[in-house]
């Protein structure tokens, strides 16, 4: 709940700090595949991940947004097999995230068909490690601050729909940790399509 709200409040504010001559509110989708790399790679493994977004442009090169989603990777084949050598049993883990973000967009020059953009950001992720055994099954959650940034381009179908690409890099404070088992920061890389809607005034 105190996420969804997160989310919400950031589509509200930018919503609310937009002028009437302003370009209307866009709204949509995206899905693709991610990769933990350094310290949370030697647990995780690639997965897959979904979202939800909102964003105003606050004129023709500037847009701020929000977005929440879903993240979910596969445990690293030799922390299983640690894992399941201590346990006596065949052991799976699985990697969660739920990040809650805040963004700004800064849109290029038109490329042709393409409208390039750089975008960066910052939010909660909530991450949830579980562990399933033969005979047991265990999770731990926790909820950690982190900044992406990446770019990508946009294609214009026509006035209401956009399809569009883009990579990210996460980068999740206390998320993993190193070689002494201290925490360190987790490291994600993202590569996403999208569906976007506009709702002009």
């Amino acid at each position: 709940m105190k996420l969804r709200s997160a989310f919400l409040s950031v589509v509200f504010v930018a919503a609310a700090a937009v002028p009437a001559s302003a370009a209307g509110f866009t709204g949509g989708v995206n899905a693709g595949f991610g990769m933990p790399i350094g310290d949370l790679s030697d647990v995780a493994s690639t997965g897959f991940n979904l979202g939800l977004f909102g964003e105003q442009m606050m004129n023709d090169h500037i847009a701020i947004g929000g977005e929440i989603g879903l993240q979910s990777y596969g445990g690293n084949d030799d922390f299983e097999k640690d894992l399941s050598s201590l346990a006596s049993e065949n052991v799976d883990f699985t990697l969660r995230a739920v990040p809650v973000l805040a963004y700004g967009k800064f849109v290029l020059g038109a490329q042709g068909t393409a409208l390039p953009f750089l975008r960066a950001g910052l939010g909660l992720y909530h991450l949830t490690g579980k562990t399933e055994g033969e005979t047991f099954d265990a999770d731990d959650s926790e909820t950690k601050f982190g900044l992406n940034f990446g770019g990508g381009a946009a294609f214009k179908v026509n006035d209401s729909l956009t399809w569009g690409i883009d990579g990210l890099y996460h980068y999740i404070l206390g998320a993993a940790s190193d070689g002494s088992g201290d925490e360190s920061a987790g490291s994600i890389v993202t590569v996403r399509g999208s569906l976007a809607f506009a709702f002009t005034k």
